[in-house]
């Protein structure tokens, strides 16, 4: 009994220890190298790094990942991921950000007067990602709609709903539910600390993991999320972003 006893606390020490190792600021600038190298030249363009996020080494290193988030010169924000068990393997999501980009511009939403902030998460049913040639799909992205299956979309107004004509938005909305996606999110929020707001959209494929928006950015005054629900009228839509005021 008194082996199994020491057995046991020996164990929990191991986990004590091991489960939660931190790696040195050497190694981890190594690896944000690595990471930048591997996006950088994977897709012959300049990735700056905005945040390096390492992950906890000990015995779940197979699911514990190293995470880089990293931006280019058109402000296209990406994950690069490594589990900690299989270093120098590499994941990312630049495609369906890219993707995101390209439909942003596709549904010209710089003519929202009202939008400050405007993010797009587009996921897609194109299922060999990597044979498709990156610069056909920039040039062509209309050709490639049809293959996407969900948005994620988020949209931020820097002043009182009362204030801005909310027709504007439900065009947006009308638009987007016209491509009949298997999936089509809508979330609107307003009057809150744009800083706080433009960091989280920014980061949201790492920081929408950990948290919801109203919840780094407690500032918001509104927020309304709109899961699959295509069908709604505008007074429906109106009363909507007004009924759920935070």
């Amino acid at each position: 009994m008194n082996n199994v006893l020491k057995l046991l606390l020996t164990i929990c020490l191991i986990i004590g220890i091991s489960g939660c190792m931190q790696t040195s600021d050497e190694e981890n600038a190594q690896n944000v190298e690595a990471m930048l190298n591997y996006i950088n030249t994977k897709y012959n363009e300049t990735f700056e790094a905005i945040e390096y996020i390492p992950g906890e080494e000990g015995l779940n290193d197979f699911a514990n990942q190293n995470v880089l988030i990293a931006k280019n010169d058109l402000g296209l924000t990406i994950l690069v991921t490594e589990f900690l068990g299989k270093k120098g393997e590499y994941q990312d999501n630049y495609r369906n950000m890219l993707a995101s980009y390209l439909f942003k511009k596709e549904l010209e939403i710089e003519n929202l007067s009202f939008i400050t902030e405007s993010r797009f998460y587009v996921s897609g049913a194109i299922h060999e990602w990597n044979d498709v040639d990156i610069e056909d799909f920039k040039g062509n992205f209309a050709n490639y709609i049809s293959k996407l299956n969900s948005t994620n979309t988020f949209i931020y107004i820097d002043e009182p709903l009362e204030s801005i004509d909310i027709e504007e938005i439900y065009k947006l909305y009308s638009k987007l539910n016209a491509y009949n996606f298997t999936s089509n999110i809508i979330t609107v929020g307003s009057d809150g600390d744009i800083n706080k707001t433009s960091e989280y959209l920014d980061k949201y494929e790492y920081l929408g993991t950990q948290m919801k928006w109203y919840e780094y950015d407690k500032s918001l005054t509104t927020y309304t999320r709109l899961i699959d629900e295509t069908n709604l009228t505008f007074e429906e839509f109106k009363s909507r972003l007004y009924k759920e005021n935070l």
